[in-house]
């Protein structure tokens, strides 16, 4: 749910945020001052929109809402492997003039290394999603609904990008003789069958 996963990921900012206020109190004191200074650091750092920072997951949960779950998390996984990039360059490019930061060469594998790992998660995060749907129809006495036209020889794959979390999908398949109804139920039963590549078409025989 994007809703409780940047209301998780809002936590971290604003922990640093108090903890950042206490610092401002008692910033006549040697640990005040530190704990200010640390905390507008941590802050800044962590809210920056990439992945596996906060501000990384609160993007994810806007981009979702906005974009659908395929499509948003593409958008994030591109954003995030050019800034990995190009601080790696920059990081590089700034040895020329004597300076070497380790941390940021560090930080920047570290990046690409976590975008990966959440590439490779994807297919999981979309089992989630159908795995959770059923109990969240059955909990909601009202959810909103989308509606998709698909092809016949479109596949499951092909409409994540369009899948939005909260909603409850409806596909209409148009093929030349008429138009026909399928429940997000039966398309979700057919790809934990036959996978993702299965097309609609299948999915009406099935």
């Amino acid at each position: 749910d994007p809703a409780t996963e940047t209301a998780i990921a809002l936590a971290g900012p604003a922990n640093s945020l108090v903890l950042l206020v206490v610092g401002m109190v008692y910033f006549a004191h040697p640990w005040g001052r530190e704990l200010m200074e640390s905390n507008i650091l941590l802050l800044l750092v962590n809210l920056l929109p990439i992945l596996p920072l906060d501000g990384g997951r609160i993007l994810k949960g806007f981009l979702v809402r906005r974009e659908g779950l395929g499509r948003g998390l593409r958008v994030l996984f591109m954003q995030t492997q050019r800034a990995a990039v190009g601080l790696f360059c920059v990081s590089i490019g700034v040895v020329f003039f004597g300076v070497f930061s380790i941390n940021a060469l560090v930080l920047s594998a570290f990046i690409l290394y976590a975008v990966a790992r959440e590439k490779k998660m994807m297919p999981y995060v979309v089992m989630n999603y159908v795995g959770s749907k059923s109990g969240e129809v059955r909990s909601r006495s009202v959810m909103p609904a989308k509606a998709l036209v698909v092809q016949p020889h479109t596949t499951i794959r092909e409409v994540l990008d369009a899948l939005t979390p909260g909603h409850y999908h409806i596909f209409t398949l148009v093929d030349v003789s008429d138009l026909t109804t399928i429940p997000e139920d039966v398309v979700w039963k057919a790809m934990l069958r036959q996978g993702l590549d299965i097309t609609f078409a299948d999915v009406q025989k099935n």
